[in-house]
C-alpha cells in the first residue's frame, strides 16, 4: 500500500471542526423577509388610494411616474 492509499484510508482526526450546516437558519431568514415583503405590498393599493383622496389627481399622476421608475 503507499502512502497516498494509507493517507485516504486514514480516519479523520477528532480535532478537526466539521462545518455546522446553516441551511435551516438561512430558510428561516428568507420566509421572514419574504413575509415581510408580501405585506408591504399589500399596503401599495392603501397607500395609492390615499394619495389619490388627500392630495388629488396631480400629486397622484407624479406617484404613479414615481413609483414606475423606481419599479423598473
Amino acid at each position: 500500500m503507499s502512502t497516498l492509499e494509507s493517507t485516504l484510508r486514514a480516519a479523520p482526526s477528532p480535532d478537526v471542526a466539521l462545518p455546522v450546516d446553516e441551511t435551516g437558519s438561512e430558510l428561516k431568514r428568507g420566509a421572514f423577509f419574504n413575509t415581510i415583503a408580501l405585506l408591504a405590498s399589500n399596503f401599495r393599493g392603501v397607500f395609492t388610494f390615499l394619495v389619490a383622496r388627500l392630495l388629488g389627481p396631480a400629486a397622484l399622476g407624479t406617484f404613479a411616474v414615481a413609483w414606475a421608475m423606481t419599479d423598473l
